[in-house]
């Protein structure tokens, strides 16, 4: 090996990381959008996040992605990233696919940092790094553009993992600081980063040499600087009432226990993979034979090994721990992209002690194993990452590989519908109710079938369910003002025009009936003021059409 090669490890670790991952999934940068959350979230809200000045509300409100509802999230590093994608990309798919794949070259060359600090040889590292960078399991938080919450928690989350360790190694305070700082990003990502500071103290007293624990007290400090600020902006984005919404969902822990299992399975067996994977539709018993390795690998395993096991064991479940705080029927595969690292150094961490006294046949044998697996892994990862080229690709997978999702069948009506295809979508849409009653938006586009049909009365009733289960959604106020106008109903119609403009500034399809209505009855002054809000929206006049709802994830 030349020895300029040596002397630059990381250097030519992060050239051999992006080459690996551009090949994986360069081929991805020209995927569109989904037409779900992705494009709810950027598409329909552009007129919101294409300005920069709008930035610092960001960090001052929940997650919204639509349908009349903020989601009980703090998310504001990932809508800040979008709204960047959105300054130089405007609406250009690759623009925000690129970002994705950035931030998993990224992060993976962080988990080789990483695992050589942990005390693995460039060997062991590189192919504990290769098995996260090529896992099919987390294709979708690198090819599907909302994925990335889960990616941009991992560079925050392994970047002060690298710090910590650098801290440890020199005990200068600028470490402490980049330690602290990219924690407070990894939450800001994503809520359940505050596992890291559990399992970082965890590192502490069941690895870390006896002389480390002393600067415990610090740490401890810095951590709760970083806690107190970001709960004094979460609490303040969510408010007490969405608050008190989250705390029941702690008795959820025991009710969606098996989802841990799944989602660990999912790590360990990666064939059950679904774009909007569910409940019904994925086996527990991969997690199973999880936990027997799990028990296999603490008994087989000694000292430091066996600390270092149990750690990765702890990195793993604690992770994963709150997600199922927000779990319903849907497995959300992104949400296994920081908990892969613990997995992966399990794996390392046992097969290293179990080859430390091999024959050379036997290490060799070990070898072509783990090659068949990386080589598993990249056509798997491949073939999966086509599922999320586009709507169609999307809602077509989701239903085959998810059958009893709701919301996959919602998507895929949703998809059909704008393609024209009018029974096919009404059909999902029933499918969808059936699985899920109070399913949103399901009746919305019902009704807009029925609008389309002429079927006045079956559309009033079905957007009259959706209000009922959706009060806040401006489309299904809109569009019932449509509805009420073909009817003949126009003055009923405003009030349900005006509350949807009311619940969303920046609905300009209820502007512009507002105007025509107006118009129609020679009201210059109220013409003129809804004329300067679409103005100040940047647009012009436009004629109203009823929207199809880009359906929730």
């Amino acid at each position: 090996m030349p020895t300029r090669f040596k002397a630059h490890p990381k250097r030519n670790a992060l050239v051999v990381t992006a080459i690996a991952m551009a090949a994986l999934y360069g081929r991805t940068l020209v995927f569109d959008f989904t037409h779900t959350d992705d494009s709810t979230m950027i598409v329909e809200n552009a007129a919101t996040l294409s300005h920069l000045a709008n930035l610092p509300a960001m960090f001052t409100r929940p997650l919204s992605i639509g349908f009349g509802r903020n989601e009980p999230y703090y998310r504001p590093l990932l809508t800040t990233t979008i709204m960047l994608d959105m300054a130089w990309g405007d609406l250009w798919p690759p623009a925000y696919h690129l970002d994705n794949l950035l931030l998993h070259i990224v992060a993976v060359f962080l988990v080789w940092i990483l695992l050589t600090q942990l005390g693995f040889s460039s060997w062991w590292a590189t192919l504990g790094t290769a098995l996260f960078a090529t896992h099919p399991g987390l294709t979708e938080a690198v090819v599907w553009i909302l994925g990335r919450n889960d990616p941009l928690m991992a560079v925050g989350a392994f970047g002060s993992a690298w710090a910590f360790f650098r801290y440890l190694e020199a005990r200068r305070w600028p470490y402490l600081v980049a330690h602290a700082v990219l924690g407070l990003g990894a939450l800001l990502s994503r809520e359940n980063a505050v596992a890291l500071p559990v399992l970082l103290a965890g590192y502490l007293l069941l690895v870390a040499p006896p002389d480390d624990k002393r600067i415990a007290w610090r740490l401890g400090a810095a951590w709760g600087v970083v806690v107190a600020l970001f709960g004094a902006l979460w609490f303040s984005a969510l408010g007490g009432q969405q608050v008190a919404g989250i705390l029941p969902r702690i008795f959820q822990l025991l009710v969606n226990a098996p989802v841990l299992l799944m989602q660990v399975g999912k790590l360990i067996l990666p064939l059950w993979l679904s774009p909007l994977a569910v409940k019904p539709d994925t086996p527990v018993w991969p997690g199973g034979l999880a936990l027997v390795a799990a028990a296999a690998g603490i008994c087989f395993l000694h000292g430091r090994d066996r600390r270092l096991f149990v750690w990765g064991l702890a990195w793993t479940v604690f992770f994963l721990l709150p997600t199922l705080l927000v779990t319903d029927d849907l497995i959300s595969e992104p949400r296994i992209y920081v908990p892969a690292f613990g997995v992966v150094l399990c794996v390392i961490t046992a097969a290293r002690a179990a080859l430390a006294s091999a024959s050379q046949r036997t290490v060799g044998a070990a070898s072509a194993l783990a090659l068949l697996v990386l080589v598993f892994f990249s056509v798997r990862a491949w073939s999966y990452a086509d599922d999320f080229a586009g709507a169609e690709a999307f809602t077509a997978a989701a239903v085959a590989a998810s059958p009893h999702s709701a919301l996959a069948h919602l998507n895929r009506g949703t998809v059909l519908h704008q393609a024209g295809r009018l029974d096919e979508a009404e059909a999902h849409y029933r499918t969808s109710l059936e699985l899920d009653p109070n399913r949103l938006v399901a009746h919305n586009n019902l009704a807009i079938i029925y609008l389309r049909r002429g079927e006045l009365s079956a559309a009033e009733a079905a957007i009259r369910e959706e209000l009922v289960r959706n009060p806040d959604y401006d489309k299904a106020h809109y569009n019932l003002g449509l509805i009420l106008t073909a009817e003949g109903r126009p003055d009923e119609a405003v009030p349900e025009l005006e509350q949807a403009i009311v619940i969303n500034s920046a609905n300009l399809d209820a502007l512009a009936q507002l105007v025509n209505y107006y118009n129609a009855r020679g009201d210059p002054k109220r013409v003129e003021q809804y004329l300067t809000r679409m103005q100040s929206l940047g647009v012009r006049l436009m004629p109203a059409q009823e929207g199809v709802a880009s359906p929730a994830q």
